[in-house]
């Protein structure tokens, strides 16, 4: 796609109140019309693959389980592709991930010194200010997909995207504007059952050594097998899914009348202001089937 179409692309998002003034202003810069050095486009990328651990006793959410420690571990989130993250370093943030039958867990921690939320309640606009996100494509076709968000507040957004026609993206993995203007629709209205969250803030540095590092905000959640509904499976099991795992950063300017500027970080790379448009982008997350104990060999007692 072309300079003018991806910018189009990007003001047509930022036109339908998903990434607000600040973004716009970020798109139109000057700087945006002189590259110096072209990113090599993510079709020609491999996405990344994590293998996710099972467990038969899940984590309590919120809890300092030390089962935590056994999960995946994804120890930094990567900055967004484009040139609205120039100049920017990512904050310090990890993810962790378990599977049981019973849920796909994900953990997030994240280093911070003052959160922004100015949206509150349930299905706000919450990404206009600091959240974790997840995207999920169980099936992994790119034909329907469900965006989890949660503040640092406890906020929680849920939407399910489907498209009507086969996914068609540009070299960076974006849904191309026809696909978006015809094919591609969302339901704000849709939740997801059983989705069970905790987030804290204001963390101490955690006694148990297990944990890999202090966070001033967390948020756990279990993704239960509704979220599978596609696949026509009621509980988890060893299968490869598509997902993407992004937090928002809102950094104050130094003026209060300026607008802050977003630090957007993803694990699988996407262009800046479009992770919910990118389903071709998502990385692979393999549960992996459960460790058998091996068998205790057999011993001879000789009676005396």
């Amino acid at each position: 796609m072309n300079q003018n179409n991806s910018l189009f692309s990007l003001c047509r998002n930022f036109r339908e109140g998903k990434y607000g003034l600040l973004g716009a202003a970020l798109i139109l810069s000057p700087s945006n019309f002189a590259r110096a050095a072209p990113l090599v486009p993510l079709a020609q990328r491999t996405p990344p693959t994590l293998r996710v651990p099972h467990v038969e006793a899940p984590p309590r959410l919120g809890s300092d389980d030390a089962i935590w420690a056994k999960g995946a571990l994804i120890s930094q989130l990567g900055l967004a592709r484009g040139e609205a993250s120039a100049g920017l370093k990512p904050m310090p943030t990890q993810v962790r991930l378990l599977w049981s039958k019973t849920g796909l867990y994900v953990s997030f921690r994240c280093r911070d010194n003052a959160v922004y939320v100015p949206e509150k309640g349930r299905d706000a606009p919450i990404w206009k200010g600091d959240v974790v996100e997840v995207f999920l494509d169980a099936k992994g076709d790119a034909r329907q997909w469900i965006e989890l968000e949660v503040s640092p507040n406890g906020d929680l957004f849920d939407q399910m995207a489907t498209l009507t026609a086969p996914p068609q993206s540009n070299e960076n993995r974006v849904l191309k504007d026809e696909v978006l203007s015809r094919d591609w629709w969302t339901n704000l209205s849709w939740n997801l059952e059983n989705w069970q969250v905790s987030a804290r803030k204001n963390l101490v540095v955690p006694t148990t050594k297990t944990l890999a590092s202090p966070a001033d905000w967390r948020v756990d959640m279990r993704i239960p097998p509704d979220a599978l509904r596609r696949l026509g499976v009621n509980e988890f099991g060893p299968m490869t899914l598509r997902l993407n795992l992004i937090r928002y950063k809102y950094l104050p300017t130094g003026d209060p009348k300026k607008p802050r500027r977003l630090l957007a970080m993803n694990w699988a790379p996407v262009q800046f202001g479009n992770p919910h448009i990118s389903p071709q982008a998502m990385g692979f997350v393999q549960l992996m089937p459960p460790v058998t104990a091996a068998p205790q060999p057999k011993t001879n007692t000789i009676s005396p």
